[in-house]
């Protein structure tokens, strides 16, 4: 039975998750005035993870936001975010998780292992005298939503979360991803995440934002989003939460991503389309070059002033 559970654990978290054929990823070589420092550290099971600071001249000194991507790629993913972000006074920090894109591992070993990976990261960054004592703001999509709220479990130097289509807990993420097939095997996969990793099993943003009256937070879901449940995870916890230093922003037809423009969502969904019926890698960069990249993540204005204004409130 232990081999069994491992095997289907593996299926899913015993691959690397990089690039995807087919998809183009910015850089901060692609962006005026944005210039970024890199940033490395080894976590616990000896992989060197690889990051940067992102910063525009003139920064804001006392404040620091750190960045965690979603699941299928690493950080620069978000690099449209991390320049609004940049472009608006702060600097970021961000690295990508063990086994994608830029870090080292064979693979991503677990859900949990970004929670362990971001809790290093923090430690890392508190041992560079300059942002040991700033506030820390936080920000995830995702699977990235779930590693930011972990991590406000444990630091609270972090003042600020901000969780865009965020996934509230390791329960909440296995109830929607465990596929029919392997669902009489849920507790048991649970059961072997806990044992890998029990320190973040029990972290859960309703728990973590009503015990914490220092965090502020910031909760934005789509209410149409396929891939993390809108009722499971915006619905319970606006219907749960206790603090008052909460806000939480609905939108519709964004699915999976409110911070895009309606019509970024519509191109990329379409894009994604294309591309899944194309067989060969050769195919898949051939339309990624015809492709505009840039109007299929075109930012929506509103929905980032609105974080911006939160971070700077």
């Amino acid at each position: 039975m232990k081999k069994l559970i491992a095997k289907l654990h593996q299926s899913v978290y015993g691959i690397r998750m990089d690039a995807r054929p087919g998809i183009k990823y910015f850089s901060y070589k692609d962006f005026n005035n944005l210039k970024a420092e890199k940033l490395s550290f080894i976590n616990k099971n000896g992989y060197q993870l690889n990051g940067y600071f992102y910063f525009i001249d003139g920064y804001i000194k006392d404040k620091l936001i750190i960045f965690c991507h979603g699941m299928g790629g690493g950080h620069q993913a978000y690099i449209n975010e991390i320049n609004y972000l940049c472009d608006n006074g702060f600097k970021v920090a961000t690295f990508d998780y063990q086994g994608c894109v830029l870090s080292e591992g064979d693979n991503v070993n677990s859900f949990l292992q970004p929670a362990e990976d971001i809790d290093l990261f923090i430690n890392h960054i508190n041992s560079f005298k300059e942002y040991k004592y700033i506030d820390k703001y936080i920000v995830g999509h995702s699977w990235g939503g779930f590693v930011a709220h972990s991590a406000c479990h444990f630091h609270k130097d972090i003042k600020k979360l901000v969780m865009i289509s965020g996934l509230i807990s390791i329960k909440s993420a296995f109830d929607q991803y465990v596929p029919w097939y392997a669902c009489i095997f849920k507790n048991s996969l649970l059961n072997y995440e806990k044992s890998l990793h029990q320190k973040y099993f029990n972290c859960n943003a309703i728990e973590t934002i009503n015990k914490r009256d220092d965090l502020s937070s910031l909760i934005i879901h789509s209410i149409d989003d396929k891939i993390v449940s809108y009722k499971y995870n915006f619905l319970k916890p606006k219907k749960a939460s206790k603090n008052t230093h909460i806000k939480f922003i609905s939108v519709n037809n964004k699915n999976h991503n409110p911070q895009y423009t309606y019509d970024a969502v519509k191109k990329l969904t379409a894009y994604l389309h294309e591309l899944n019926k194309l067989k060969t890698i050769k195919e898949k960069n051939l339309l990624a070059d015809k492709t505009d990249f840039a109007s299929l993540c075109e930012l929506d204005k509103q929905i980032m002033d609105e974080i911006v204004l939160f971070l700077k409130s």
